[in-house]
C-alpha cells in the first residue's frame, strides 16, 4: 500500500527545531494516539485502529524525511 504525503500538506509541522524536540513530539503523539487507554494488553486491536496506527506511522515517516532533507539542505547547500 503506497500512500503519498506531499511537502506542503506538512508544512505548518516542518518548522525547525532541535531533534529532541521532533523526538518528544513523536513520543507524545505515541501517547496519546497510538497507545491509548482503550489499548488492552493480548487482544488484537480493531481494523480501525489498525488503519490509524498506519495513517499516524506513515506521517510521521514522510515529516521524518522532509526534516531530514531540510536539515541536510542547511548543512550541505541546495
Amino acid at each position: 500500500m503506497k500512500r503519498s504525503i506531499p511537502q506542503a500538506t506538512l508544512q505548518a509541522e516542518l518548522k525547525p527545531g532541535p531533534v529532541t524536540e521532533w523526538a518528544l513530539e513523536s513520543l507524545d503523539v505515541a501517547q496519546r494516539r497510538v497507545y491509548p487507554a482503550s489499548l488492552k494488553r493480548g487482544e488484537a486491536p480493531d481494523a480501525a485502529y489498525q488503519e490509524m496506527g498506519t495513517a499516524i506511522a506513515i506521517k510521521r515517516a514522510a515529516l521524518s524525511g522532509y526534516r531530514l532533507a531540510a536539515m541536510l539542505q542547511d548543512v550541505l547547500g541546495p
